[in-house]
């Protein structure tokens, strides 16, 4: 899942990717109160492994350099809408140096350091509680549940953040995505280049239908 191609906003500082699509590297400006997260909790992956889903830490940018190049070339083309050499390194840094401000970000944690997935949701300016969202689970770790899980707790972080309603960018190729993305109940609001814009309310209720379909 990645960020939507386009202009440097005044939400994300973005950085062309060496096939002249742009991608987000989420610069943010500050412009509310740091968000507090209250997630911290262990999570058993199907496989047996226990994972902590806590923040990002300024400490965890190597374990999230090392993610990103644990990942395939096919999961960050889905990711960031091409190949880019250079996105490990700067995301990785962008995320590990979130002071807080309008986004926040999650991960999985295994005991020995290494980080499975991370979750990461920033604040649109102009649009009072609305977010866009982002996520990278690494290739050998997928159907775990961590992505699952990690989109779960990025959305009720969300609303105890002030957000009501959260964006996504979906790859029409992004099959997993898009089907998880149904089963939390986002609904398609758009579609450009073969890219979804999705979208949900996770304060809504929580007995409303789910599946990804049109708004």
């Amino acid at each position: 899942m990645g960020p939507r191609a386009a202009d440097i906003d005044a939400r994300s500082g973005r950085g062309d990717d060496g096939t002249g699509r742009q991608v987000a590297i989420m610069d943010a400006p500050l412009s509310r109160s740091a968000p507090l997260l209250s997630i911290d909790r262990a999570f058993l992956a199907r496989s047996g492994e226990v994972y902590r889903i806590r923040p990002i830490r300024r400490s965890d940018e190597a374990a999230l350099r090392d993610m990103f190049r644990r990942c395939s070339a096919e999961d960050l083309r889905l990711r960031c809408f091409g190949i880019s050499k250079t996105f490990p390194e700067v995301f990785a840094n962008r995320l590990a140096g979130l002071t807080g401000g309008t986004e926040f970000a999650i991960a999985a944690v295994a005991p020995s350091g290494e980080i499975g997935g991370v979750v990461h949701a920033v604040g649109l300016p102009g649009a009072a509680g609305d977010a866009d969202y982002d996520i990278m689970v690494r290739t050998d770790l997928k159907g775990q549940g961590i992505g699952a899980r990690l989109m779960r707790d990025m959305l009720s972080e969300a609303v105890r953040s002030g957000f009501t309603a959260v964006h996504g960018d979906v790859m029409m190729a992004n099959r997993a995505m898009l089907l998880l993305a149904g089963d939390l109940g986002f609904r398609r609001i758009g579609m450009e280049g073969g890219v979804v814009r999705i979208a949900a309310h996770p304060s809504a209720d929580p007995s409303a239908p789910r599946g990804l379909a049109d708004a």
